[in-house]
């Protein structure tokens, strides 16, 4: 799906050979478009009007971080009140992470969806995504946030292949949750327009490369 997955796998030679074909995590990129209406309609659902909403989903393991995100987000709330973290996903952390924000004392200001079918929808109503992975091969959600012109902070650990946005802003897990706080706290959470559309991430674009690949393989 990446670079760093096809060297992994096949080798750095395999690569460099063009040995591999990266068949990238595509998406169908129009249904991430943005939606005013779906914004609030989502916001008014979830009681969060007038709030700032950080959001992150992803699976609760040890890779994706999420305590970091916690502790993170505790320090944020002391800097604005109003702020709220919405957290899309299960997996085996998940007990422990609601335990964290009572330790926290954030309890009250996180919201632990669970697993959501609608995605594409929640995702219109966070104000910035926050993923500080500790490892990551290319993450579908980066793909789908940059389809909605969402900000990101996320962590320098995963792949610069998957900025197709200026909205992407990397920072190192070495600093510690404060500082991820004030940067969280400081950046523009002004929309940009879908940039994964006509990129090689677009579903439409994707399948056609596919099939150019699979057509010259026959050839060969």
């Amino acid at each position: 799906c990446g670079i760093d997955a096809a060297k992994w796998m096949w080798g750095k030679s395999g690569y460099e050979k063009n040995n591999v074909y990266i068949m990238t995590n595509a998406i169908d990129a129009r249904a991430f478009n943005f939606d005013s209406r779906i914004r609030e309609e989502v916001k008014g659902e979830l009681g969060l009007k007038g709030k700032m909403i950080i959001g992150n989903v992803a699976r609760f393991s040890y890779q994706k971080n999420h305590e970091f995100l916690i502790r993170m987000f505790s320090r944020i709330v002391k800097k604005r009140p109003d702020a709220v973290l919405v957290l899309i996903g299960r997996g085996e952390l998940f007990d422990d992470m609601e335990r964290l924000a009572k330790r926290e004392g954030v309890q009250d200001k996180i919201l632990f969806l669970g697993v959501q079918n609608d995605v594409p929808r929640l995702i219109n109503a966070l104000d910035i995504f926050v993923l500080p992975s500790h490892y990551e091969g290319l993450p579908v959600t980066l793909v789908e946030i940059q389809a909605n012109g969402l900000p990101a902070l996320i962590s320098d650990n995963i792949t610069k292949e998957i900025k197709k946005s200026s909205n992407i802003h990397y920072y190192p897990l070495d600093y510690k949750e404060d500082k991820w706080a004030e940067v969280c706290c400081s950046i523009d959470l002004k929309r940009t327009q879908n940039s994964i559309i006509d990129t090689e991430y677009d579903i439409n674009i994707a399948t056609d490369l596919l099939k150019k690949k699979y057509i010259s393989m026959l050839k060969a």
